[in-house]
């Protein structure tokens, strides 16, 4: 799909139609990149602008349709065709642009992500869409194939909030040593998050169990608890921070974002508890992979599973380059002393993090290896036990572990809800 787009105008005829667009309502653009978090920071600010300012003036997307094609069709309010090889279906897509390029209302407010797989992304997007807040969420090891070295994701990142005005907001992850340098870099004004006591946002007495997540925030000489039972992993709660950041960006009360964000669910394929066969517990974190978030999807594997059998489903960590040896050998080791079954999905998973994970202490009787994710579900769907759980996390392009997820959840009938990448044009 990529050399089709190369070798035709599609995309820039999407973003003429969305930048006339941008430029004739004017409308607020709150934008949020990093390695980590941001499709769930970005759904839950949609929460917080929602609540206040009513859901006829917010436009989110849905999708993480976070790329140069992904976010002009954002702005449009189109989605990509059912297949998306077909050129009468893209034809479609430029036809609805063009409509939509003179539409007589607009929301107030966008909430975009902005993605980065390669040098210079960040720099495209905000030529033609100039937020006015802009998030970084965190930086870690990610695209390495592209960036080469951490270094190279951060200052791809910074771009993002470099670039502000000085009326500008930018929100920073304080925890995030890679992101909290970035302030040196910015002239608009800034609101930090995190658990540091020098946070402007100060998160405090984190609980994180299967009863949800409680937390403290105190931001001046104020205080509000927040707590959530739908998300169960402790480092969500730093979208929820991101959120909070941007409401208080618009001067909306800590009281009344408790209230926006109480309800609010992850999205298919982030860290979502879901019912497995013969009364198994699923955590679904098959939406992607990279070694930070992996590690961290096993603390909660361990955190969660005391007393129970952990199973872990790992899958390949794509886009690593040089480093993908070392991060999946890590990773392996680190799986050895968090799962007591191993499934890997992909080549490197197989070649590296199986490996490491023997010499980790794990027992090759309790591992087990797989070209793709279907084989992988139809293996596990005979070895599951009442009581197990079971995390899965890897990348997606060649890996798609919600395929295995699929096999082994108890009502496959709801796969199109509460799963990721179900959607026509992934069957295609």
């Amino acid at each position: 799909m990529n050399k089709f787009f190369k070798n035709n105008l599609i995309v820039p005829i999407l973003w003429f139609c969305a930048k006339r667009v941008v430029k004739r309502h004017k409308p607020e653009v709150v934008a949020i990149t990093g390695s980590l978090g941001k499709s769930t920071a970005k759904a839950l600010i949609g929460e917080v602008l929602v609540a206040k300012f009513g859901k006829e003036n917010v436009l989110v997307s849905e999708a993480s349709y976070n790329t140069e094609i992904g976010i002009p069709l954002v702005v449009l309010g189109i989605h990509v065709p059912g297949n998306t090889h077909s050129i009468t279906g893209w034809l479609g897509v430029v036809l609805a642009a063009l409509k939509k390029s003179f539409t007589s209302s607009f929301p107030k407010y966008v909430v975009l992500e902005a993605g980065a797989d390669k040098p210079g992304d960040i720099e495209f997007i905000t030529k033609r869409i100039k937020p006015k807040i802009a998030v970084v969420t965190a930086v870690s090891k990610t695209h390495l194939s592209e960036f080469k070295t951490e270094k190279g994701v951060t200052e791809e990142k910074l771009k993002l909030v470099s670039t502000l005005p000085k009326e500008g907001v930018a929100i920073l992850n304080a925890d995030d040593k890679n992101v909290a340098k970035m302030a040196d870099s910015i002239i608009a004004r800034i609101i930090t998050f995190g658990k540091s006591a020098k946070a402007s946002v100060h998160l405090r007495n984190l609980h994180a169990s299967r009863a949800g997540l409680h937390f403290e925030v105190r931001e001046g000489e104020t205080s509000q608890t927040f707590s959530n039972k739908n998300f169960i992993a402790p480092y969500n709660t730093y979208a929820f921070l991101a959120a909070i950041s941007v409401g208080l960006a618009y001067g909306i009360g800590l009281d009344e974002m408790e209230t926006a964000l109480k309800s609010a669910k992850p999205l298919p394929g982030r860290m979502n508890p879901i019912a497995g066969i013969k009364g198994a517990e699923i955590l679904d974190d098959s939406y992607n992979s990279s070694p930070k978030a992996a590690a961290e999807a096993l603390g909660v594997l361990e955190s969660l599973g005391k007393g129970k059998r952990k199973i872990a489903v790992l899958g390949q960590m794509n886009e690593l380059g040089k480093a993908s040896k070392k991060e999946h050998e890590a990773l392996g080791k680190l799986a050895a002393k968090k799962a007591d079954l191993l499934l890997t999905v992909g080549p490197d998973a197989n070649e590296y993090l199986a490996k490491a994970a023997v010499l980790g202490g794990m027992k090759k009787t309790n591992m087990f290896e797989f070209a793709d994710a279907d084989l992988a579900g139809k293996k596990l769907k005979s070895i599951i036990s009442p009581g197990d759980i079971i995390l899965f996390k890897g990348s997606q392009n060649n890996v798609r572990l919600e395929k295995a997820v699929k096999e082994v959840m108890a009502d496959p009938q709801k796969a199109s809800e509460l799963l990721c990448r179900q959607g026509e044009e992934w069957e295609n």
